[in-house]
């Protein structure tokens, strides 16, 4: 882990292990804490706030981008859904999240399509 690496490096390094997992066709999801497990330019834990602003922030750059909520592929590891702070975030982006596994079901399918054949 180098204790010197940049917000933007810690960012892009955490968009690209997503990036990867939207184009795995067999294991899209990661639980939050394997995630954490893959992060080499900085550590955190799974319940820390900055890790969950981060994940917030790449899933507001992305679809921004029209690529989704990336942070879709990170997922609680009983359930099999994201977090409470996810659904929160997809409302406030204007998703219907009345129905929360419907609502991530499409949106994973959104977020693998955006990222099947594309290296951005």
């Amino acid at each position: 882990m180098t204790s010197e690496a940049s917000d933007e490096q810690v960012f892009e390094e955490v968009t690209e292990i997503l990036r990867r997992r939207a184009r795995h066709p067999l294991e899209t999801t990661i639980t939050y804490d394997d995630l954490t497990n893959l992060i080499t330019t900085r550590s955190f834990h799974k319940q820390e706030k900055a890790y969950h602003v981060l994940l917030s922030d790449i899933s507001t750059r992305e679809d921004e981008a029209g690529r989704g909520l990336l942070s879709a592929v990170v997922v609680r590891s009983n359930g099999g859904l994201p977090g409470e702070g996810y659904f929160i975030l997809a409302k406030s982006r204007g998703r219907d999240v009345s129905n929360e596994r419907a609502h991530h079901e499409a949106e994973l399918e959104r977020v693998c399509a955006a990222n099947r054949f594309t290296n951005a």
